[in-house]
């Protein structure tokens, strides 16, 4: 089982990128993904019954542990799982919040279940999904899934946009420090990171918050007036603080223009395939 968890993760690693869904990060059986599935799950993404079933079993199978290192992720699942309302997971997070593991987690388990409703009828019961099956079929998908990478006769230009399309969140955040730095952003740039920003800020997990709130830092420190009601898009309509700081002020500081961009002017899917290997 060790090597088959082994093997999957080695896999995974190769082929999961920012674009990996809920699913396969939580069959990858590594902690960093499903940290990251867990803060999607709670930002409202893929926040599905059968995502939320693996997430409650592998909380289920790991919280009797008591490892200070899983403590934080397992945390976050139980806040995904309050994320879901439903009331079959209820009885899991008050069991764990009655038990004697880390206090931490018996908080989050404790916040969750209180926001989630009774119900006597269908409880999750654990054991009735096999992580490790889930583990080898994951690895047979992902053995066979394309690993998407940049034509090497790109030009640097070309390779920020493949990045962008791709949703690769630290080469996202570099460009956006360098054009914080800089002062300027080239236009086919800008308008690929707009359009990154206003698919991915209304349910921005933690992990993409950073990223998406160094992309408004960025259009506030330019005077591309073009970008300016993105900010206040973005500004009205997230409920993340950061990003929503940091669009109210870039929204006041661009100037107005003639022409502003809107979502959709740019197909981030029609780049990734222009551009892929």
């Amino acid at each position: 089982m060790k090597t088959l968890f082994l093997t999957a993760l080695i896999v995974a690693f190769m082929t999961f990128g920012a674009n990996a869904n809920v699913y396969q990060q939580l069959t990858s059986g590594d902690l960093v993904q499903i940290k990251k599935a867990a803060q999607m799950m709670t930002a409202g993404q893929e926040n599905t019954r059968e995502n939320a079933d693996i997430l409650a079993e592998i909380l289920s199978s790991r919280y009797k542990d008591d490892l200070t290192t899983e403590v934080d992720t397992l945390a976050w699942a139980c806040k995904a799982l309050a994320a879901t309302s439903d009331g079959r997971y209820r009885a899991l997070l008050v069991e764990i919040s009655k038990s004697k593991v880390h206090k931490k987690l018996r908080k989050y388990a404790k916040r969750s279940y209180k926001k989630l409703p009774e119900r006597n009828d269908e409880q999750f019961e654990k054991g009735n999904i096999s992580l490790g099956e889930l583990a080898q079929k994951e690895q047979v998908r992902a053995s066979k899934a394309e690993v998407i990478i940049p034509r090497a006769d790109l030009t640097a230009k070309q390779r920020k946009l493949f990045a962008i399309a791709k949703g690769d969140l630290r080469a996202i955040k570099s460009l956006a420090q360098v054009i914080k730095d800089r002062k300027s952003v080239d236009p086919d740039i800008g308008d690929a990171l707009s359009e990154f920003l206003l698919q991915n800020f209304k349910q921005a997990a933690e992990f993409q918050a950073d990223t998406l709130a160094w992309i408004c830092r960025a259009f506030g420190e330019t005077d591309q007036g073009r970008y300016r009601d993105v900010m206040n898009v973005v500004y009205r309509g997230t409920n993340h603080s950061k990003i929503k700081s940091y669009a109210r002020d870039a929204y006041l500081d661009l100037p107005k223009s003639e022409t502003y961009y809107t979502e959709g002017q740019v197909v981030l899917a029609d780049i990734v395939s222009k551009f892929k290997a």
